[in-house]
């Protein structure tokens, strides 16, 4: 039973990384598309 649950929180606490470096890497994404944006507008 303890193992199940150590084994369940695992999952929960991978789950939880793995949404979190998605949504860091959703961010980054969006500030270097806008960046890059910036850039040409600035250029033309």
């Amino acid at each position: 039973m303890s193992s199940s649950n150590r084994i369940t929180r695992a999952i929960v606490t991978y789950n939880d990384r793995y949404d979190f470096m998605e949504g860091v890497t959703h961010e980054v994404c969006y500030h270097y598309m806008f960046t890059i944006a910036f850039i040409f507008f600035v250029i033309s």
